[in-house]
């Protein structure tokens, strides 16, 4: 009995765990009470020497219920698409694209790439260069500093199912470049 203890020991939590989850009334009891430091505590067990309060869980809304909240919510999507008076609202986004294109007009897609580039980078050098400084005073040395940095405001793949989007593409000059259709990274 004993050689088999410890594998017991290791495999209990996964036990105790799937018991729980079997039961799905176990984690509908709920106590609240308040601790002598004034710290809230919240239990599927309820303490004898505590003052606790049982908690009540809303139940799940019917489906009735949830199809009203998705015609409210739609409804609520229309009146800020289109305003109080059912005159079409103006995008805030959408204006700026038309100034930009009228004060870019008649420039090649590549003069507005480059333009686009140019701005970013006046945004993006002041920015990668308090990065590299941070670093350095960090320890680490200068050229490594810079080559960690250097693609500071680009996109860049964080994890398998994240990226991080590239920075400072809502400038007017990106803004009339992706209206022109270019394609930012």
């Amino acid at each position: 009995m004993t050689r088999y203890a410890p594998a017991l020991r290791r495999r209990l939590p996964v036990l105790f765990l799937l018991g729980f989850l079997a039961n799905p009334m176990a984690a509908l009891a709920i106590c609240k009470w308040v601790d002598e430091d004034g710290v809230t505590h919240f239990a599927d067990v309820c303490p004898e020497e505590a003052d606790a309060d049982q908690v009540e869980l809303a139940p799940e809304p019917t489906e009735e219920q949830a199809l009203e909240a998705e015609q409210r919510a739609a409804a609520s999507r229309a009146t800020l698409a289109t305003g109080d008076d059912g005159e079409e609202a103006l995008d805030p986004a959408d204006t700026a694209g038309a100034t930009a294109s009228a004060q870019f007009a008649g420039r090649s897609l590549t003069e507005l790439e480059q333009l686009c580039e140019a701005a970013r980078e006046a945004r993006l050098a002041p920015e990668r260069e308090q990065l590299i400084n941070e670093c350095v005073a960090g320890g680490r040395d200068r050229g490594y500093c810079t080559r960690f940095h250097q693609d500071h405001g680009d996109p860049q793949r964080i994890s398998v199912n994240m990226v991080r989007k590239a920075l400072y593409y809502d400038l007017p000059e990106c803004t009339a470049w992706k209206a022109a259709g270019g394609v930012p990274p």
